[in-house]
């Protein structure tokens, strides 16, 4: 309108932002805004500038008492979309529908500057990591995990995009921008279907390649698509990413470019995580409803990280509607969950997040539930080759249920200042018996019945302080703790087949883990230079125990800390070269030792808009680390020690990413090579050996090594159909030191080749969707024969003969996953209906090879080993309900 666009020029031309110094007491019912306007203006001699007809419409109820006059207009004004600004001292009220909100701060700006950040217009949410760039790519930027950018306006000749994904992208005109104001850009979700997964970018594609190198951007909205064995699982997202493994199930963690799952950070709100899994490590304890965005790192990362050399996984968590309370349900084959996110106060200031799950499998066996359970629980008993555990059966069905808990609290005193407090919990509970009666067994000629108990706990919180000084100046307080525990206790009853006689075995374990992190981190934005300085602080204690038949064993428990700073600029060198070099230093109080990492990430734009060019290089150190017992026969818990215990060294990475995107239409190749030199490597070698005389006497072996690989991206978007083909591959030459001489021995989870193809097609309504991924086989130890040998009192002993540590290969892994999802509305409630079917075609899929030594005859030592093969998860089937109020 023509009014409300005169208004919207004299406040960017306005230079003053004087509020009017004044209480307001005041009670309005059922009056429009022009009304309450008029009545204040009148009442209190303030000039006010609207458009009256535009205001008319909009009806509400107000008490104010003694409020000052900024309170009062942000009540006012805010629910409605509305912004007011003193110009020569009349208060003039705009529209935001502008997608522009304008206010100046009394700290003088920089001209060449634009400041402000990206907000949901919808929720009011801030939206962290969105992408800001000029039309032909000369110049971008990223908003930080506050939602917060600074922008150079160089190269801004026409307009600025704005894009976040599962949002419609946005253009502001130039014309609109400059001011030197603090501006506030609102961005509308797509209304039917979110895209799965982001690579930050600059068109609006279903995946897009990052400026940097190996940086890539998820958003969770509609992560529901991606099923893991019946539930939404965001891990099971970011593993359709090129680099980091799909093709391993009930596992923990990521594992990223040939590292282990341990050597892959995992934050949430900048807590750390450990242990985040449920079922045995089937699918995340991270609820999906609860997650906001997620950004994961790749390889030689920002300074600000250290202590993984693999990766880091970013989660934020969500800050809550500042408009209205929002309740979603959603209804699983094995779990029920529910969210809350509503504002605390009338001025959307303080907001709440409150997410639970809760899984009735200890009282219904679905039939998914009861296929997941047996495969899982396959791996850890011993039962007659090729054939599996049937545990439930009516008299001592296995008692088993997980849960988690999510919760953030948000609070914006002022512009200025953000502080928020985020909560998780999860835990996994079992208790079960079965039986064992066979008797092909060499060392079991009795009946067994196994007894296990386990209770599996996370928790932690993290508190932030963000803080503007100035326009170019801010800080960053945090606090986090997480804990870990985990105690398993099993009672093994044994009775002689032919006497009847019966002993009782019992085994138990204790592990824990403490983690305590805090930083202070100052950040300065210029024209061309964005630095980042700060200090870390990050202690951790563990507690490992075990107690046999009565015996404890010396518990395994230490305490130590690392202390770092670190320093970094991202520098704009041109309009194509931007560099981000850093350092970081660390100092590791148990083995009294500072290490240096240097790190350097840099892009170039070949073509602007068509070709980018992008490189980095860095090292990192890591201190603490999962102990992983590999036994040919039974699986053990695992544990957490140092580096320095137990004769483990510290782990260095140093890492090398070279790579490019070129984008031609609907089209997006993303190619990055890599190269990683490690040294302070270690494999637990359990009781693996080849001959009696020749066995790894340590079961700790240390070395060094390599890991080389390619990962390749190839994207369509065109409007309702998308597709993208992920291509890892992957080398690695590890050396580690035995007692027969440096042998070679390959990572146990790693797959040379692997690819994953994603199709997705959006009808109105409907969204289906198709995951295909294959990869070659993942590595074993073999088993060889066996050789007989005399013993001093003339009789003989039999003993295996196994291949190297992880020397044979399982077969080539593969599978396929359909989904398709029906979107409806039920007066002002919306819902989506779910179909899924995980490993459609039911694919036995390897995941372990097992040994059983199986008698021949009567007598026990003549035997013959037998190979087991634990499989993954079969065909699962799974309806989702999800409903909105």
């Amino acid at each position: 309108m023509k009014i409300l666009s005169l208004i919207f020029f004299l406040v960017m031309c306005a230079s003053s932002n004087q509020l009017v110094g004044q209480n307001i007491t005041a009670r309005y019912e059922n009056k429009t805004l022009a009304a309450v306007l008029e009545d204040l203006g009148n009442r209190y001699e303030i000039s006010f500038a609207y458009d009256s007809d535009a205001l008319a419409d909009r009806v509400g109820s107000w008490s104010f008492e003694n409020a000052s006059i900024e309170m009062v207009l942000q009540q006012l004004f805010e629910p409605h979309q509305l912004a007011w600004k003193e110009v020569n001292g009349t208060l003039v009220v705009y529209s935001l529908d502008s997608n522009i909100d304008q206010s100046a701060t009394n700290n003088a700006m920089d001209s060449n500057q634009l400041y402000g950040e990206i907000r949901d217009r919808k929720s009011n949410e801030l939206l962290p990591f969105a992408l800001l760039t000029s039309p032909d790519g000369s110049q971008t930027t990223n908003t930080n995990a506050d939602g917060k950018f600074v922008m150079n306006r160089e190269g801004l000749t026409d307009s600025l995009l704005v894009y976040y994904v599962g949002y419609d992208r946005k253009a502001i005109a130039m014309a609109d921008l400059q001011s030197d104001s603090y501006f506030i850009f609102y961005l509308t979700a797509r209304s039917a279907y979110l895209p799965m997964v982001m690579i930050e970018g600059k068109k609006n594609q279903l995946m897009m390649s990052g400026n940097l190198p190996s940086v890539h951007t998820i958003n969770p909205n509609n992560i529901n698509g991606i099923i893991g064995g019946g539930e939404p699982d965001i891990y099971r997202a970011v593993q359709m990413l090129p680099g980091v493994a799909g093709a391993l199930e009930s596992n923990n963690g990521l594992f990223v470019r040939g590292g282990n799952s341990d050597q892959t950070l995992i934050t949430y709100d900048g807590f750390t995580l450990y242990q985040q899994d449920h079922f045995f490590g089937a699918f995340s304890a991270i609820n999906a409803t609860s997650v906001k965005n997620m950004r994961i790192h790749k390889g030689a990362m920002e300074a600000r990280f250290g202590g993984r050399v693999a990766g880091v996984l970013e989660i934020v968590g969500k800050d809550g509607n500042t408009e209205k309370p929002i309740v979603q349900i959603d209804a699983s084959p094995l779990s029920m969950a529910a969210m809350i996110e509503t504002p605390m106060d009338k001025e959307g200031k303080a907001t709440a997040v409150i997410a639970g799950r809760r899984s009735f499998t200890n009282t219904v066996f679905s039939p998914t539930y009861k296929n997941m359970f047996n495969t899982v629980y396959n791996a850890a008993v011993n039962v007659q080759p090729n054939q599996s555990a049937q545990t439930f059966n009516s008299t001592n069905d296995p008692e088993f249920y997980f849960q988690d808990m999510n919760a953030k609290l948000s609070y914006r005193s002022s512009p200025k200042d953000v502080v928020s407090l985020s909560l998780f919990a999860s835990k996994d509970k079992l208790y079960m018996q079965y039986a064992d009666t066979a008797s092909y067994e060499v060392i079991n000629l009795r009946d067994v019945n196994y007894t296990d108990e386990s209770v599996k706990q996370s928790m932690g919180g993290g508190l932030r302080w963000v803080h503007n000084w100035r326009s170019n100046w801010s800080s960053l307080l945090s606090v986090g703790y997480s804990r870990f525990s985990g105690n398993y206790f099993s009672v093994d009853t044994l009775r002689e087949l032919l006497f009847q006689d019966t002993t009782v075995m019992f085994y138990a374990e204790n592990a824990e883990l403490n983690d305590l992190d805090a930083r202070a981190e100052v950040n300065y934005t210029g024209v061309k230079h964005r630095l980042q300085m700060g200090f870390q602080v990050n202690h951790l204690s563990t507690f490992n125990g075990l107690n046999y038949m009565g015996i404890s064993n010396p518990s395994r428990s230490q305490s130590g800390g690392v202390y770092s700073v670190y320093l970094q600029d991202e520098w704009n060198a041109n309009e194509r070269l931007t560099l981000r070099p850093g350092l970081r230093f660390n100092y590791f109080n148990l083995e009294n030792r500072v290490d240096q990492e240097p790190r350097l990430a840099a892009n170039y734009k070949a073509i602007p808009n068509r070709m980018q060019l992008k490189a980095s290089a860095g090292i990192i150190h890591q201190y603490i680390h999962r102990i992983r017992e590999q036994s040919i026969y039974f699986n053990t818990p695992d544990y957490w020690q140092f580096s320095g215990s137990q004769n483990l060294p510290t782990l260095r990475a140093v890492q090398y990413v070279v790579g490019g995107i070129g984008t031609f239409k609907n089209w997006t190749l993303d190619v990055e090579g890599y190269l990683k030199h490690n040294s302070g490597l270690f494999v637990n070698a359990g009781i693996y050996g080849r001959t009696d005389s020749a066995r790894y006497q340590s079961e700790i072996l240390t070395g060094k090594g390599s890991t080389y690989g390619l990962d390749l991206l190839l994207q369509r978007d065109a409007g309702a159909h998308n597709a993208w083909l992920s291509y890892s591959l992957i080398y690695n030459n590890n050396e580690f030191h035995t007692d027969d001489g440096l042998r070679m021995i390959r990572e146990p989870y790693l797959r040379q080749h692997e690819a994953k193809l994603y199709y997705e097609y959006k009808p109105k309504r409907w969204s289906l969707s198709a995951f295909f991924v294959v990869g070659s086989g993942k590595p074993f130890t073999p088993y060889l024969g066996k050789y007989n040998y005399d013993l001093p009192n003339g009789t003989q002993r039999t003993l295996p003969i196994f291949g190297d540590l992880n020397s044979g290969l399982l077969q080539p892994y593969h599978r396929l996953d359909l989904s398709a999802a029906y979107h409806f509305s039920l007066k002002k409630s919306k819902g989506k209906l779910q179909l899924s079917a995980f490993n459609v075609y039911n694919q036995k899929n390897v995941r372990d090879i097992q040994y059983i030594a199986v008698r021949s005859n009567t007598n026990n030592d003549d035997y013959e080993v037998v190979e087991r093969k634990v499989n993954m998860l079969p065909f699962l089937p799974s309806i989702n309900l999800q409903l909105q109020f």
